[in-house]
């Protein structure tokens, strides 16, 4: 397995956990990631998402494709609470040093529940007092 390959697999893991302390050694500091819904700058601002994201998921039927410092995702996210649903993600990494430099995360937002958004919203909300 490429060692991008293994950073990948484990930033997942740690996410997945919730094991903040290991996702964040795995980050280079000024990480940067894009998605359809938001953008971060930091490792510091990633680690703060991923304390305060208020789904339990997992990646199901993973696929990955690793080229050098580059590997991409392809997977089901599976949320199981507090709303349940499952959609189908893409994620490009690049790995610098053995830590994610970048990450560009794709997906269809029509497909993201409602009921979702509002979980989040409402979590943004109360974090923002």
């Amino acid at each position: 397995m490429s060692q991008a390959l293994e950073v990948v697999k484990r930033v997942s893991e740690a996410w997945e956990e919730k094991d903040t302390k290991t996702y964040r050694s795995l980050l280079h500091n000024d990480y940067k990631f894009r998605g359809p819904m938001m953008e971060m700058c930091s490792a510091d601002e990633a680690v703060a998402f991923a304390q305060n994201c208020p789904f339990s998921c997992s990646s199901e039927n993973a696929t990955y494709v690793a080229e050098g410092n580059k590997v991409v995702k392809i997977f089901d996210w599976d949320v199981t609470s507090p709303v349940k649903f499952q959609l189908r993600m893409v994620e490009f990494s690049i790995v610098e040093d053995g830590k994610i430099r970048s990450v560009e995360l794709f997906y269809d937002t029509a497909k993201f529940p409602k009921e979702a958004i509002e979980v989040l919203g409402q979590k943004m909300a109360a974090n923002a007092v």
